[in-house]
């Protein structure tokens, strides 16, 4: 017919990416059908689906929803109740309602077709396929990843069976099930079945089709988990321009594409590029997608992220609030991408010091991904890795250790040896070992967390200054202050690059180079350093945090060393009263304290508060380090010396 003609030249133009043409066409075929067989008739609810499905390849969402929602209201009326003659229509409006992030619907159109076809289609038929191809995008979308794979893998048998390898179908399903392995976190995995993908697409529609450039874009994704940056922002840069030449800038795979770029960007510490993609991605959103998708609450994940690193961490946390209750409505509370921003949210508590809130979200996500996706996945091994931080502030070093070696496991199996996951491992077992005193193990965990930081992402990154500060403190507690110096003045100058002087980061390097020149003696520099940290530390993370706590027992020690007693007195004080209240009472940096605070006043002359401060670090050190780390046997020698003199009385 004239109008099947005319729907057919619009697709021809809609595929050269003149969408204005295809559009005009699709209008005038609805016109000669409304015209020659009225409104109620079949050929119009087919004619009202073309356009939708014109309207939703160009992204235009808001105008393709209403129409299949009428030709589908069209199809109730003019088909019998197992007629599937309705399925097209069903399958289609299915699709768009995944893309607008309503699941339940979705799930209800996919089942009424499968119904439908297990009526009227025999068993292998190519239309099951297509459905079950259908079916297992959603179950990956809302994590129900083992039904999905089966409905991979039976869609893929299928597909063999009907087209053969060498066909679009079936390297979209493969696709489709290297997705879901990227969401189990089985990277090397998914990384093969892309290849495949890919390498069938780019001999059948090039690597330019539509086909190709979503799956390059979704290999680009996986490049940015697997740690392999520069190749995941070439993969989604071409990917963007590819899209961008046929469908334009308003599309939502622009800003599906636009978010996944800011988070390689966010990675690699480039803010301003990924603040930048970030506003592109939501001015897109604003208009193809609602506030209720799960991708706006990825891209408030991101910005929540943007704002910590301006250390503005109460729009970090409402960023974090919002994108948790989405999810909750469009996902549920037993989805993995809400189980990772409960880990965000509880990382953003964790660094201002609210360590209990830190540990309730990290459970929480734990219990979510251990049922999910199980516990072999990078997601878990991130989950135990800030569980075991949170213990070893505590001064439960073992449990620590064994949560730190697991996740580093998990990592290495999952991501490799170079990744950038791995490096964070390295150095927070570094990092507890010289907590454990167990320095012939803890050195070159330091020097290999540069070493690899320094790869991935690069030496004027914030994680790779970090690292720098973190190798310092150790040869400061060797007492090589001059190797500590030299990493302390190195972490100072890429901090400063990295994120400027007034992020909690800098502060911290601040404060440890007050303290080695303080041990050199060299008063009169690091008694400027400490009132800066302070400074910092006050007014972006505020006075119940560990960290001012902690420069505050510095400057303490500084005070006592100039001969300001009271002074010095005063400062102990109030760091151990903060660190008390903000890590508990068996903190091992509160028997610190105490421990100095004991010396301060065993110098002072008053035996009394100096035993009885002595005796209580020892407890604590008894109890979180062991009576063999040597903070305890210091304490135990000091407490010996104090004794003596009384007992020989």
């Amino acid at each position: 017919s004239y109008s099947k003609t005319i729907n057919e030249l619009a697709w021809v133009y809609a595929e050269l990416g003149d969408f204005d043409r295809a559009e005009d066409l699709c209008l005038e075929a609805k016109i000669v059908v409304e015209e020659k067989q009225g409104t109620k008739s079949r050929s119009y609810s087919a004619v009202l689906a073309n356009l939708a499905g014109l309207f939703a390849t160009m992204g235009a969402y808001h105008r393709a929803l209403p129409l299949y929602e009428e030709a589908r209201a069209l199809d109730l009326e003019l088909y019998e109740d197992s007629h599937p003659g309705k399925v097209s229509t069903m399958h289609n409006l299915g699709g768009m309602y995944v893309e607008m992030g309503r699941y339940k619907e979705a799930e209800d159109l996919f089942l009424g077709c499968q119904a439908l076809l297990e009526h009227t289609c025999p068993p292998g038929d190519p239309t099951s396929a297509v459905l079950q191809h259908s079916l297992g995008s959603l179950y990956t979308k809302t994590a129900r990843y083992q039904e999905a794979e089966s409905l991979f893998k039976s869609a893929l048998r299928i597909k063999d069976d009907a087209f053969g390898r060498l066909d679009v179908s079936y390297a979209n399903t493969i696709a489709g099930l290297a997705a879901l392995k990227m969401e189990t976190g089985e990277l090397k995995e998914a990384e093969k079945l892309f290849g495949r993908a890919m390498k069938i697409l780019a001999k059948l529609v090039g690597d330019d089709g539509d086909a190709y450039v979503a799956m390059l874009l979704n290999h680009g994704v996986l490049k940015e988990k697997q740690g392999n940056y520069a190749e995941a922002e070439e993969h989604i840069t071409r990917a963007l321009e590819c899209h961008s030449k046929v469908h334009g800038k308003r599309h939502p795979m622009h800003a599906t594409a636009m978010y996944a770029l800011s988070v390689v960007y966010e990675a690699t510490g480039d803010t301003r590029r990924s603040l930048s993609c970030l506003r592109e991605a939501q001015k897109v959103q604003s208009t193809a997608v609602s506030e209720e998708h799960p991708l706006f609450a990825d891209t408030l994940k991101i910005r929540a992220l943007l704002f910590e690193t301006e250390c503005l961490w109460e729009k970090a946390e409402e960023q974090y609030r919002q994108a948790l209750e989405i999810q909750k409505r469009v996902l549920g509370t037993s989805h993995p991408a809400y189980a990772s921003t409960l880990v965000r949210m509880g990382n953003t508590k964790d660094k201002l010091g609210r360590m209990a809130e830190a540990s309730a979200l990290y459970s929480e996500a734990e219990a979510i991904l251990k049922a999910k996706t199980g516990e072999e996945t990078p997601d878990f091994a991130t989950v135990l890795h800030h569980q075991a931080l949170i213990l070893q502030k505590k001064g439960q070093l073992e449990d620590a250790d064994f949560l730190l070696l697991r996740a580093q496991k998990i990592r290495r199996k999952c991501l490799g040896d170079e990744h950038v996951q791995v490096a964070f491992s390295v150095l927070a077992l570094g990092q507890l070992y010289q907590a454990m005193a167990d320095f012939t193990r803890a050195e070159p965990r330091f020097l290999r967390a540069i070493e690899m930081f320094a790869v991935t992402p690069g030496e004027h990154h914030l994680v790779y200054g970090t690292a720098l500060n973190a190798a310092g403190s150790f040869y400061d507690d060797q007492g090589n202050t001059t190797k500590a110096l030299s990493y302390y003045i190195q972490a100072r100058s890429v901090l400063e690059e990295a994120v400027g002087n007034g992020h909690p980061a800098y502060a911290s390097v601040l404060s440890n180079l007050g303290a080695a020149y303080a041990r050199n003696n060299e008063f009169a520099k690091a008694e400027p350093l400490y009132q800066q940290a302070l400074a910092i530390q006050e007014d972006v993370l505020g006075r119940q945090h560990p960290s001012y706590a902690a420069t505050l027992g510095n400057m303490a020690v500084l005070k006592e060393k100039q001969g300001n007693f009271r002074g010095a007195e005063e400062l102990y004080l109030q760091s151990l009263e903060l660190k008390v209240q903000v890590m508990g009472a068996d903190s091992p940096s509160v028997a610190t304290t105490k421990h100095n605070l004991a010396v301060f006043y065993d110098a002072s002359g008053d035996a009394k508060q100096a035993e009885k401060l002595y005796q209580e670090a020892q407890e604590i050190y008894a109890k979180s380090l062991g009576d063999h780390h040597p903070a305890f046997k210091d304490v135990q020698q000091k407490l010996k010396i104090l004794q003596t003199p009384r007992k020989s009385q």
